[in-house]
């Protein structure tokens, strides 16, 4: 068994969703999020960059 495969059925087990859309996250949300990601002190050691946009591609594909 895969680690990739027992935290997916570990999530199943608790109840967890899978998508943002499952916690009752909106597009509406994102915006602030990567705001917020942007100014997080761990972005420094981060060694790629990315932009408010691209930070809000990701929320949107986890949506």
């Amino acid at each position: 068994m895969t680690l990739l495969t027992r935290v997916s059925e570990l999530i199943a087990e608790v109840g967890i969703g899978k998508r943002l859309g499952d916690v009752g996250a909106t597009s509406a949300h994102y915006g602030a999020w990567a705001q917020a990601a942007q100014e997080d002190i761990c972005l420094r050691s981060n060694p790629r960059t990315a932009s408010l946009e691209q930070i809000v591609g990701l929320y949107a594909a986890a949506q």
